[in-house]
């Protein structure tokens, strides 16, 4: 009975690694075209570290996350002007199938891989240069596993939710995010 227990330990600890995902990884960086009449240009998102948000007071919960920094590269056509503007942090975390971000002193879900077709969930906003505080949801309309580089990922493809205020449709790919739109 110590044999069978100590090897179903064995291969849970060996096991694990394997199952867990890890959303970001060091060094990790996006970038995320944009032009907009004469401005033409990129957001740069990188992984600069770890941090701990206390996330529930009368809990006293701790969630430990990932700190994303998004740096803004523009050029103006017209004006001649380069520019850089600092655009802030997002602050994730990750379990083995779903994304959060923390916005407004909660988490909400950023991607979510176990999500079933016909799924959908809250997309908090996302555009600061415009201040705009609406939320639009996403609805889950296809899903499926690809390979790359040699790496199995899963992927989901999603579309607003009827009357979602926002306009959010594409494949988003596990450790990669989305193909077609900003990640935030």
């Amino acid at each position: 009975m110590k044999k069978i227990i100590f090897t179903l330990l064995l291969l849970q600890t060996i096991a694990q690694p394997l199952l867990a995902q890890t959303w970001v990884e060091e060094g990790a960086k996006w970038y995320y075209g944009f032009d907009l009449f004469s401005t033409t240009g990129y957001v740069e998102i990188e992984y600069i570290g770890d941090t701990t948000i206390y996330c529930d007071e009368t809990l006293k919960l701790y969630q430990d996350c990932k700190v994303l920094n998004k740096t803004f590269y523009s050029y103006d056509f017209l004006g001649g002007i380069y520019d850089t503007v600092n655009l802030g942090h997002e602050y994730t975390w990750a379990n083995s199938d779903t994304v959060f971000l923390y916005k407004h002193d909660q988490f909400y879900v950023l991607y979510d891989f176990s999500a079933t077709i016909g799924d959908t969930w809250i997309v908090p906003e996302n555009q600061e240069m415009m201040n705009c505080d609406t939320v639009g949801y996403l609805k889950v309309v296809a899903k499926g596993d690809t390979i790359i580089n040699s790496v199995p990922l899963r992927y989901v493809i999603v579309e607003p939710e009827e009357g979602s205020n926002w306009i959010i449709h594409g494949i988003i790919i596990e450790k990669i995010g989305p193909i077609n739109w900003y990640m935030f």
